[in-house]
């Protein structure tokens, strides 16, 4: 899906179209569409457990295009893996927040269980160390809800929890009924626009 600052969280509004002007304009020139992808992954726990979806995210001169790959049910990590395999193959730089141990290493570990060949790996840059490293003695916490509040001025309401998401996807397969999800596909969507809009915002401090 393509996504303007009009359809996106509204308190994100003025920072989506910097981040949009700021990001948008490499796409414009020599630099590939795909060359910083935004990464985000839901899963069932730590190392060793299953994810069940994939958000990436990419900057464009109109707007972002956001591309969510769900597992409907666990037999579908396999399918899920091989459908975003493309847009990581194409990246240049993988963006994300929680820690270069954490998302890059888990998703090769998933394509190594399913005896698949995991995408070459592209240039990872998390921006954790970095709010840690401008932000870590102001702040409480430097989780990605509490950056955003103090650094984007948001504040997530009626936002599922990240440590409830394992238990909606059990429930959501066990009673077949997608719907509870869709708090899970926003929060998703959300992680992916605050980190691009907190790149945005660091990007003289990369």
């Amino acid at each position: 899906m393509r996504l303007t600052a009009e359809h996106t969280h509204p308190e994100l509004g003025d920072r989506l179209q910097e981040a949009t002007r700021d990001l948008g304009e490499a796409a414009t020139g020599a630099t590939p569409p795909h060359a910083a992808l935004y990464l985000d992954l839901e899963t069932l726990g730590f190392a060793g457990t299953a994810l069940f979806l994939v958000g990436m995210l990419h900057a464009g001169p109109h707007g972002f295009h956001v591309h969510q790959f769900l597992a409907r049910d666990y037999s579908e990590e396999a399918a899920v893996l091989e459908a975003c395999r493309p847009l990581l193959q194409e990246a240049q730089c993988l963006v994300t927040y929680n820690g270069r141990a954490f998302d890059w290493p888990f998703l090769t570990e998933r394509y190594r269980y399913h005896l698949l060949s995991p995408p070459t790996a592209p240039v990872h840059m998390d921006l954790l160390p970095v709010a840690r490293r401008l932000c870590g003695k102001a702040l409480p916490d430097c989780s990605l809800g509490t950056v955003e509040q103090h650094v984007l001025g948001i504040a997530r309401v009626g936002d599922v929890p990240g440590s409830a998401i394992p238990d909606l996807y059990h429930r959501a397969v066990a009673e077949a009924n997608l719907q509870l999800l869709a708090p899970v596909l926003y929060h998703n969507q959300v992680d992916l626009l605050s980190l691009c809009c907190l790149m945005s915002k660091w990007k003289e401090h990369l």
